[in-house]
Protein backbone atom coordinates (compact mmCIF):
# COMPACT_ATOMS: atom_id res chain seq x y z
CA UNK A 1 0.00 0.00 0.00
CA UNK A 2 1.05 3.64 -0.31
CA UNK A 3 -0.12 5.11 3.02
CA UNK A 4 2.54 7.19 4.75
CA UNK A 5 2.40 8.98 8.09
CA UNK A 6 5.45 11.20 7.53
CA UNK A 7 3.39 14.36 7.00
CA UNK A 8 2.26 16.49 9.92
CA UNK A 9 -1.38 15.70 9.12
CA UNK A 10 -2.71 12.63 7.29
CA UNK A 11 -6.40 12.06 6.45
CA UNK A 12 -7.71 8.54 5.77
CA UNK A 13 -11.11 8.85 4.07
CA UNK A 14 -13.13 5.62 3.94
CA UNK A 15 -16.53 6.95 2.90
CA UNK A 16 -16.43 5.20 -0.47
CA UNK A 17 -16.15 1.81 1.29
CA UNK A 18 -19.33 2.40 3.28
CA UNK A 19 -21.41 -0.02 1.21
CA UNK A 20 -18.65 -2.64 0.92
CA UNK A 21 -18.50 -4.05 4.43
CA UNK A 22 -16.00 -6.88 3.92
CA UNK A 23 -13.56 -4.75 1.93
CA UNK A 24 -13.83 -1.96 4.48
CA UNK A 25 -12.99 -4.43 7.25
CA UNK A 26 -9.83 -5.54 5.43
CA UNK A 27 -8.75 -1.95 4.77
CA UNK A 28 -9.43 -0.92 8.37
CA UNK A 29 -7.38 -3.79 9.77
CA UNK A 30 -4.45 -2.89 7.51
CA UNK A 31 -4.64 0.76 8.55
CA UNK A 32 -4.89 -0.21 12.22
CA UNK A 33 -1.74 -2.30 11.90
CA UNK A 34 0.13 0.60 10.30
CA UNK A 35 -1.07 3.11 12.90
CA UNK A 36 -0.01 0.81 15.74
CA UNK A 37 3.42 0.31 14.17
CA UNK A 38 3.84 4.06 13.84
CA UNK A 39 2.82 4.72 17.46
CA UNK A 40 4.59 1.81 19.16
CA UNK A 41 7.77 1.67 17.06
CA UNK A 42 8.07 5.29 15.92
CA UNK A 43 9.94 8.10 17.64
CA UNK A 44 8.64 8.44 21.20
CA UNK A 45 9.62 12.10 21.38
CA UNK A 46 7.33 12.89 18.45
CA UNK A 47 3.80 13.73 19.61
CA UNK A 48 1.10 11.76 17.81
CA UNK A 49 -2.69 12.01 17.79
CA UNK A 50 -5.21 9.68 16.15
CA UNK A 51 -8.61 11.25 15.43
CA UNK A 52 -11.50 8.93 14.57
CA UNK A 53 -14.57 10.65 13.11
CA UNK A 54 -18.03 9.02 13.07
CA UNK A 55 -16.78 6.62 15.74
CA UNK A 56 -20.32 5.48 16.64
CA UNK A 57 -20.20 3.24 13.56
CA UNK A 58 -16.75 1.80 14.27
CA UNK A 59 -17.49 1.11 17.94
CA UNK A 60 -19.67 -1.76 16.73
CA UNK A 61 -16.89 -3.32 14.61
CA UNK A 62 -15.15 -6.11 16.58
CA UNK A 63 -11.44 -5.70 15.86
CA UNK A 64 -11.73 -1.96 15.24
CA UNK A 65 -13.45 -1.29 18.57
CA UNK A 66 -10.81 -3.36 20.38
CA UNK A 67 -8.10 -1.27 18.68
CA UNK A 68 -9.74 1.96 19.88
CA UNK A 69 -9.98 0.64 23.44
CA UNK A 70 -6.31 -0.40 23.45
CA UNK A 71 -5.36 2.95 21.95
CA UNK A 72 -7.06 4.82 24.79
CA UNK A 73 -5.32 2.63 27.35
CA UNK A 74 -1.81 2.51 25.84
CA UNK A 75 -1.06 5.32 23.38
CA UNK A 76 -0.24 7.93 26.01
CA UNK A 77 2.75 5.80 27.12
CA UNK A 78 4.19 6.26 23.64
CA UNK A 79 3.66 10.00 23.33
CA UNK A 80 0.30 9.51 21.61
CA UNK A 81 -3.31 10.43 22.23
CA UNK A 82 -6.68 9.51 20.74
CA UNK A 83 -9.75 11.58 19.91
CA UNK A 84 -13.06 10.07 18.86
CA UNK A 85 -16.02 12.01 17.51
CA UNK A 86 -19.49 10.51 17.76
CA UNK A 87 -23.07 11.66 17.32
CA UNK A 88 -24.35 11.30 20.88
CA UNK A 89 -23.06 10.78 24.42
CA UNK A 90 -25.14 7.60 24.53
CA UNK A 91 -23.09 6.04 21.69
CA UNK A 92 -20.21 5.57 24.12
CA UNK A 93 -22.24 3.58 26.60
CA UNK A 94 -23.87 1.03 24.30
CA UNK A 95 -21.09 -1.54 24.82
CA UNK A 96 -18.13 -2.35 27.07
CA UNK A 97 -15.59 -0.84 24.66
CA UNK A 98 -17.35 2.52 24.60
CA UNK A 99 -17.57 2.58 28.38
CA UNK A 100 -13.85 1.79 28.68
CA UNK A 101 -13.08 4.66 26.29
CA UNK A 102 -15.21 7.06 28.36
CA UNK A 103 -13.44 5.98 31.56
CA UNK A 104 -9.99 6.51 30.02
CA UNK A 105 -10.76 9.90 28.46
CA UNK A 106 -8.92 12.80 30.07
CA UNK A 107 -11.22 15.35 28.41
CA UNK A 108 -14.69 15.42 26.90
CA UNK A 109 -16.06 17.99 24.45
CA UNK A 110 -19.81 18.03 23.88
CA UNK A 111 -21.80 19.93 21.28
CA UNK A 112 -25.40 20.88 21.97
CA UNK A 113 -27.46 17.94 23.27
CA UNK A 114 -31.21 17.61 23.53
CA UNK A 115 -32.67 18.05 27.00
CA UNK A 116 -33.85 14.42 26.84
CA UNK A 117 -30.30 13.19 26.18
CA UNK A 118 -28.87 15.26 29.03
CA UNK A 119 -31.53 13.99 31.43
CA UNK A 120 -30.91 10.42 30.27
CA UNK A 121 -27.17 10.48 30.99
CA UNK A 122 -27.85 12.28 34.26
CA UNK A 123 -30.28 9.59 35.47
CA UNK A 124 -27.98 6.76 34.40
CA UNK A 125 -24.94 8.31 36.07
CA UNK A 126 -22.96 7.99 32.85
CA UNK A 127 -21.74 11.57 32.98
CA UNK A 128 -20.44 12.91 36.28
CA UNK A 129 -21.40 16.56 36.60
CA UNK A 130 -22.80 18.83 39.27
CA UNK A 131 -26.34 20.19 38.93
CA UNK A 132 -24.80 23.40 37.66
CA UNK A 133 -22.78 21.42 35.13
CA UNK A 134 -25.86 19.71 33.72
CA UNK A 135 -27.67 23.05 33.57
CA UNK A 136 -24.74 24.58 31.67
CA UNK A 137 -24.66 21.63 29.25
CA UNK A 138 -28.32 22.22 28.40
CA UNK A 139 -27.54 25.82 27.38
CA UNK A 140 -24.96 24.83 24.72
CA UNK A 141 -26.25 25.77 21.28
CA UNK A 142 -25.32 26.91 17.78
CA UNK A 143 -26.68 29.78 15.71
CA UNK A 144 -26.11 28.78 12.10
CA UNK A 145 -23.72 31.13 10.35
CA UNK A 146 -22.99 33.11 13.52
CA UNK A 147 -21.28 30.91 16.12
CA UNK A 148 -21.03 27.39 17.54
CA UNK A 149 -20.72 26.46 21.20
CA UNK A 150 -19.12 23.44 22.85
CA UNK A 151 -19.13 22.16 26.43
CA UNK A 152 -15.68 21.28 27.78
CA UNK A 153 -15.07 18.87 30.66
CA UNK A 154 -11.44 18.28 31.61
CA UNK A 155 -9.19 17.76 34.62
CA UNK A 156 -8.79 21.53 34.80
CA UNK A 157 -12.53 22.18 35.11
CA UNK A 158 -15.48 22.73 32.84
CA UNK A 159 -17.06 25.50 30.82
CA UNK A 160 -18.44 26.55 27.45
CA UNK A 161 -16.36 27.65 24.48
CA UNK A 162 -17.75 29.64 21.56
CA UNK A 163 -16.30 29.48 18.03
CA UNK A 164 -16.68 32.58 15.88
CA UNK A 165 -15.00 32.60 12.47
CA UNK A 166 -14.89 34.76 9.35
CA UNK A 167 -16.75 34.09 6.11
CA UNK A 168 -13.82 32.20 4.54
CA UNK A 169 -13.55 29.79 7.48
CA UNK A 170 -17.33 29.31 7.57
CA UNK A 171 -17.21 27.96 4.03
CA UNK A 172 -14.02 26.00 4.66
CA UNK A 173 -15.54 24.17 7.65
CA UNK A 174 -19.09 23.93 6.31
CA UNK A 175 -20.78 20.55 5.77
CA UNK A 176 -23.92 22.18 4.38
CA UNK A 177 -24.66 20.48 1.02
CA UNK A 178 -25.32 23.87 -0.63
CA UNK A 179 -21.90 25.19 0.42
CA UNK A 180 -20.09 21.97 -0.45
CA UNK A 181 -21.70 21.87 -3.90
CA UNK A 182 -20.93 25.54 -4.57
CA UNK A 183 -17.25 24.98 -3.77
CA UNK A 184 -17.15 21.78 -5.84
CA UNK A 185 -18.43 23.62 -8.92
CA UNK A 186 -15.41 25.93 -8.90
CA UNK A 187 -12.98 23.11 -8.04
CA UNK A 188 -14.19 21.28 -11.16
CA UNK A 189 -13.13 24.33 -13.15
CA UNK A 190 -9.57 23.77 -11.97
CA UNK A 191 -9.46 26.01 -8.91
CA UNK A 192 -7.80 25.05 -5.63
CA UNK A 193 -10.00 24.83 -2.52
CA UNK A 194 -8.97 28.32 -1.25
CA UNK A 195 -9.57 29.82 -4.72
CA UNK A 196 -12.95 28.10 -4.98
CA UNK A 197 -14.02 29.39 -1.57
CA UNK A 198 -13.09 32.96 -2.53
CA UNK A 199 -15.00 32.54 -5.80
CA UNK A 200 -18.11 31.40 -3.90
CA UNK A 201 -17.79 34.40 -1.58
CA UNK A 202 -17.53 36.79 -4.56
CA UNK A 203 -20.51 35.23 -6.35
CA UNK A 204 -22.66 35.48 -3.23
CA UNK A 205 -21.64 39.08 -2.59
CA UNK A 206 -22.56 39.99 -6.16
CA UNK A 207 -25.91 38.24 -5.84
CA UNK A 208 -26.72 39.97 -2.55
Amino acid sequence: NNVSFQNQFTVLELDELQGRKHLRQVVLLQLIYQIQQEVFLGERNRKKVVIVDEAWDLLKEGEVSVFMEHAYRKFRKYGGSVVIATQSINDLYENAVGRAIAENSASMYLLGQTEETVESVKRSGRLTLSEGGFHTLKTVHTIQGVYSEIFIKSKSGMGVGRLIVGDFQKLLYSTDPVDVNAIDQFVKQGMSIPEAIKAVMRSRQQAA
